[in-house]
Order: C-alpha cells, then sequence, then structure tokens
C-alpha cells in the first residue's frame, strides 16, 4: 500500500488508532454508522444507501434524548433569522420569490450541513468533522469528540466575529480602518491600540466554558426568538460575584448597563451585504470573500480595473464574462497598511468588503422585549438593508423584498467577545482621577463612545443619503449625556 494510505479497512472497523481509542464508537462496524451492505463484494452493492456524513437519525439510537433536544435549536433550525426578517416585513411564504432568495442566498453559509438537511447532518458537524461550510474533513481521524474542538467546530462557523474577537485577530482590519477613514483615526477613544485576546481566551477558557452542551443542543429555546431569548443562557455574574470595592459598580450602574459597556474592545461591525448571482445562477454575497467583484477589485490579482481610472459606486467590472456592480466608490490607488500588505484603496477611503471596527453603546433596542435585557448596551451594525435580497445585476430584479427595513434598528444589542477587565471607557480622558471618568458618559466626552449619530459613527461606511438609517435607530441614539440618576 502507498505511504499515504493511513487506515485499513476491513469488515469490523478501521484500524485508525484515532477511532480505536474511542471506546464506544470503535466497537462498531463501519456500516453501523454511515448504512450501506457489509458482506458484499460488490461495490455498487456495499455503498448503496450510505451516508458519507451520518446524521442525526443514525445518532438517536444510541443518543435519544439529545437528538430530541436538538431538533429544535437555533443551530438545527436556523429560526434565530427569521424574526428579524419577519419584523422588517420580509414573506417567508412557501412559494414567494423572497423565500426563494432566502434559501438560495442565506443557506450557503447559514446551515449546519451542505446539503440543507440541517438536522439530518448536524451532530457530525460539530462532533467529528469540520462543518461542510467551513471546509469539512474529519477532525481527529474517526474519534467521536464529546465536546466540539474550538477552532475546528465552533469558530470555523462563527469566525468572522467571535473567533477574531476572541483570539485577538483583528488588528489588521483595525489598522486599515484608521488608515482609510480619518473621521474614526481622530475621533477612535482607543487610540488604535493592540487589541487583546479576550481575557477568557487568555485564561485558556473554551467556548463550553460559557455555552454548554444543554445550551448547543437547544435546552432553553422557545418560538420566534434569536439567541438571546434563550432561557438559562449563562451571564457574567454567574462566575463573577461583584463587589462594592470598584467606584462603578454601583447599583445603577449593574442595573442599567450591560457588562460590555464597560469591558468590550473593538469590534466588527458590517454594512450593506447583498446577494447577487451569476448568469449561471450561482449565488454568492457581494461583499464575502467569495464575491468575484472583490477579488477584481484587488488590481494585484485581477487587472480588471483600468489604471488610473476612479469609479463612481455602482460602476460594473467584468468578470468571467458576467458584469458586477461596485457598492462604494473605488479607484486603483494601493496603499500599503502596517505590515507591509497592499490593500485596495477606494475613492471614499473605504475598503471594499471590510468591516468595521468600532466601538459604540447605546439604548438596548431588547429593553423591555427581553426578560431582563439591560436598558444601556454595546451596539453593533448588522449588514442589513433595503437591497439585500434584491439581485441587482444578475437575474431578476425584485426590489421591496424587505419593505420595512426601518421596523427594527440596524444597530442592534451585541455581546462581544473581545473582554477586558480595563478600557478607556473605564478611563479618565485628561489624566485625572478614576472617577472623572464619568465625563465619558455622563459629561462632555460621551459622543467618543455613544451612538449618537446613526450614519456619522459608521464613519463613512453607510452612504450619508440612508434615510432608512435615521429612521430606523431613532430609538437607540443617545443624544446628550446621560444623568447621572436613571431608572432601570
Amino acid at each position: 500500500m502507498s505511504a499515504h494510505k493511513k487506515n485499513w479497512v476491513f469488515r469490523s472497523g478501521i484500524s485508525n488508532p484515532k477511532y480505536a481509542s474511542d471506546a464506544n464508537h470503535g466497537t462498531q462496524s463501519c456500516t453501523s454508522c454511515h448504512g450501506g451492505t457489509d458482506g458484499t463484494g460488490d461495490r455498487a452493492a456495499a455503498h448503496a444507501g450510505m451516508a458519507a456524513i451520518p446524521g442525526a437519525s443514525t445518532c438517536a439510537g444510541c443518543h435519544a434524548a439529545a437528538v430530541a433536544l436538538a431538533a429544535g435549536s437555533l443551530h438545527t433550525t436556523l429560526k434565530g433569522y427569521e424574526p428579524s426578517l419577519v419584523s422588517r416585513g420580509f414573506d417567508f411564504g412557501a412559494g414567494t420569490e423572497s423565500r426563494a432568495r432566502y434559501d438560495a442566498q442565506c443557506t450557503k453559509c447559514h446551515v449546519a450541513s451542505g446539503s440543507g438537511a440541517a438536522l439530518e447532518s448536524a451532530c457530525g458537524h460539530c462532533h467529528i468533522s469540520v462543518p461542510d461550510t467551513a471546509g469539512g474533513g474529519l477532525v481527529a481521524g474517526h474519534r467521536m469528540s464529546r465536546t466540539p474542538d474550538m477552532v475546528s467546530n465552533c469558530t470555523a462557523c462563527h469566525g468572522s466575529r467571535v473567533k477574531d474577537e476572541y483570539f485577538g485577530l483583528n488588528n489588521a482590519l483595525y489598522g486599515r480602518n484608521r488608515q482609510y477613514s480619518a473621521s474614526l483615526a481622530a475621533s477612535d477613544p482607543f487610540g488604535g491600540a493592540t487589541l487583546q485576546p479576550d481575557v477568557h481566551r487568555q485564561g485558556k477558557m473554551t467556548c463550553d466554558a460559557c455555552h454548554p452542551a444543554s445550551e448547543m443542543h437547544g435546552q432553553g429555546v422557545t418560538a420566534g426568538i434569536d439567541r438571546y431569548g434563550i432561557t438559562g443562557r449563562t451571564a457574567c455574574r454567574d462566575c463573577h460575584a461583584v463587589s462594592g470595592s470598584n467606584s462603578f459598580h454601583t447599583a445603577g450602574h449593574l442595573q442599567t448597563m450591560a457588562c460590555q459597556v464597560c469591558h468590550s474592545q473593538p469590534y466588527k461591525s458590517c454594512f450593506s451585504c447583498h446577494t447577487q448571482r451569476t448568469a449561471a445562477g450561482t449565488a454568492f454575497f457581494s461583499n464575502n470573500v467569495t464575491d468575484p467583484t472583490r477579488a477584481a477589485r484587488f488590481p494585484t490579482i485581477w487587472p480588471a480595473w483600468a489604471s488610473g481610472t476612479t469609479y463612481a459606486a455602482g460602476a460594473t467590472v467584468s468578470y468571467l464574462g458576467a458584469a458586477y456592480r461596485s457598492l462604494q466608490a473605488a479607484n486603483t490607488g494601493n496603499v500599503p497598511d502596517a505590515a507591509g500588505s497592499v490593500w485596495w484603496a477606494p475613492a471614499t477611503g473605504l475598503a471594499p468588503g471590510d468591516a468595521l471596527m468600532t466601538f459604540r453603546a447605546g439604548r438596548n433596542p431588547k429593553y423591555g422585549v427581553l426578560p431582563g435585557a439591560p436598558k444601556f448596551a454595546v451596539l453593533r451594525h448588522v449588514p442589513v438593508d433595503q437591497d439585500t435580497f434584491t439581485y441587482t445585476e444578475q437575474g431578476t430584479q425584485v426590489p421591496g423584498l424587505i419593505p420595512n427595513i426601518s421596523a427594527l434598528p440596524t444597530w442592534k444589542y451585541a455581546t462581544p467577545h473581545n473582554i477586558a477587565r480595563v478600557t478607556p471607557i473605564t478611563r479618565d480622558p485628561d489624566g485625572g482621577g478614576p472617577l472623572n471618568a464619568c465625563s465619558n458618559c455622563h459629561g462632555a466626552n460621551y459622543e467618543a463612545f455613544w451612538l449618537t449619530d446613526a450614519i456619522g459613527d459608521a464613519h463613512g461606511w453607510v452612504p450619508a443619503s440612508s434615510p432608512f438609517e435615521v429612521d430606523a435607530n431613532a430609538g437607540v441614539l443617545i443624544t446628550a449625556p446621560l444623568p447621572f440618576s436613571v431608572t432601570p
């Protein structure tokens, strides 16, 4: 057998130490999990009915309770997205154009399986293999893991925000943001400081420390909610007893503010995520790394834009015989970042596809709606806008699929995974004593930390001509310093 053949496969199992060391599953035959027909030398007959990734129906034979619970989890149903879209007037009715576009676009990434049969493949994508949408492949041979691997499983899906924040991997993006946006660089209270991994990451904590199996399998989930509506979720004070020795841990602060207001570093906000499809019917998101336009706008990779030409927002570029629209104005200038890497520098000062690293707190849109939600919280801009499902270039153009975009704020309640014990909001901006930091919320310096302008605080990532942003976020803005006495 050639050198790369690491496993001997035979009727009673696999001679793989990683598989054999699994005391429960290692004693079973291949067909007990994968199906197919044992005892035949005919290839077609042997593989008939075989499942490459065993699904929940297989696991239920031994794990009935967990499988039954997981059938209603947000990981399985993916229902967390629907309440937000429905509230904005999106029609999920069977046979509607909006439903068809949601199914074609959103489930390309936000699924527990590559086939769309979420429940049937969910178990394996957490306990033995990397999720298909993250590349697939076994994590540790055929060994089943009771606890999913933080990197290969959890952050394989929850990577762009959670992983990058938790591991402290956003510094290059943060540097580009500050380089491209003069207003951000001038007003950033974090001053371009190096972003640190979350303190829990520094303490070697993995995801399951705060997100136990019961939550992941769906315990506490009720119909029509997002992840914040799960009852019994782990809270900061479950582990952190609050003492009276910290001058900021007053009853008023603790009753009205989420912990992240004082303990988060800059985090990602995203804007204008549009769905598109090519003439051949391939679906993609137009600010995703799979967007052909994104690659084309980097002239060192694809010389699609004419040298020396400045393009307005809405200009098109041809790629592989199809025309795609530029969502933001762009030119051919190249500006190296601090690390020497060359990135596209559009005329607007923005990097196409880049998220915005910022910090903004405001009125929590979940307050009064979600039991126990604090009145003030950190807010993150989400990528929805009125043209998200329009297909502006290829395919049938159907505007108005999200008819009431202003029904919910686009700056939404967030719980970033980038906790630090001390942040600039707890420091005096003028170098005085700790209590002088009160001006960061209750005085003249409040505008550096709080969402005061839904468009201006996006530092150019939101076009000035976006009236729906103003209407949608009117209820979460802080337009004056907070009074010292705030009713919980």
